[in-house]
């Protein structure tokens, strides 16, 4: 089935809900396959992708990209090229010249660019040929850069108590990624 002027295509299954929108797309119903141009917005999972052009499969969840970005609570990815197996047991993703961030902004202040990285959602992304960037300015340099993401996002931590000798107390926490 091919349509045109705005197209909502959605799957659900044992792995969850997956909707994608676009301006068309093209799908096999028998396959999985979709073949989505124009305006590309995938929500599944807790990830969000956004791109122009999108080739995804809502069975195997394997998906390819042209420049896209994808983000998840806390953590974003913008690349030249995505591609990779969704799987929720061993899913992963691999992105060609691009960048990691965890400012949710258009042009973020921190990044860590790299010529190639693995993101496993929800669990950790891996960089290689990596650079910290701070606006555009490069700081340093990973030839191997790890990151969890499985610790809590950047959060405060309130600890208040009462001690005799100084009476009450707020205790306070910034923890940053």
């Amino acid at each position: 089935m091919t349509a045109t002027n705005g197209v909502t295509v959605t799957h659900r299954d044992e792995a969850g809900l997956a909707i994608l929108t676009a301006d068309s797309a093209t799908v096999n119903y028998s396959t999985g396959d979709v073949a989505a141009d124009g305006s590309v917005h995938l929500q599944k999972d807790n990830a969000t992708w956004e791109g122009d052009h999108i080739l995804y499969n809502f069975k195997t969840r394997e998906i390819r990209t042209g420049k896209f970005k994808m983000g998840e609570t806390g953590f974003f990815v913008g690349a030249n090229a995505i591609k990779g197996v969704g799987d929720p047991t061993n899913g992963f993703y691999r992105g060609e010249a691009g960048f990691a961030t965890m400012d949710d902004y258009s042009k973020p202040a921190e990044r860590v660019r790299a010529r190639h990285f693995i993101v496993v959602p929800g669990k950790y992304v891996k960089a290689f040929d990596a650079t910290l960037m701070l606006g555009n300015v490069p700081v340093f340099y990973f030839p191997y850069y790890y990151h969890s993401l499985e610790n809590d996002p950047n959060h405060f931590t309130f600890l208040p108590g009462y001690r005799s000798t100084y009476g009450p107390y707020l205790l306070t926490r910034y923890d940053w990624v």
